[in-house]
């Protein structure tokens, strides 16, 4: 895969794989307003009731995801990485093979998931 296409296939996933249903596909999360809340993947920090700073926080108006036991923050891209042990490329591949998504073209925007 050429630059080109792999910048396409980036958007791509990145407009339609939501982290917050990436997310939940891996462990259990809780809304809790505008957010979900869960258990940290990557450390053992616990969502605390009526403590907005507390434990795994997913953000999906921002398309994040952030902890405050072990402050691990990123994207799809990055938890992919994270938990798989992947590079970029690879959670790129990945989530593009996961989702069946082909980068974009000028045929319009692809469906959400």
């Amino acid at each position: 895969m050429d630059e080109t296409e792999v910048r396409a296939l980036t958007i791509a996933v990145k407009e339609q794989v939501k982290i917050d249903k990436l997310l939940a596909d891996h462990q259990e999360l809780v809304q809790d307003g505008p957010f979900y809340v869960g258990d940290c993947p990557f450390c053992d920090a616990r969502p605390v009731t009526g403590n907005s700073q507390s434990g795994f926080r997913v953000i999906p108006e921002f398309e994040s995801y952030c902890c405050y036991g072990c402050g691990e923050c990123g994207d799809i891209f990055s938890f992919v990485q994270r938990t798989n042990g992947l590079s970029f490329l690879e959670a790129v591949q990945s989530l593009a093979d996961r989702y069946r998504i082909a980068p974009t073209n000028d045929s319009g925007p692809a469906p959400e998931i």
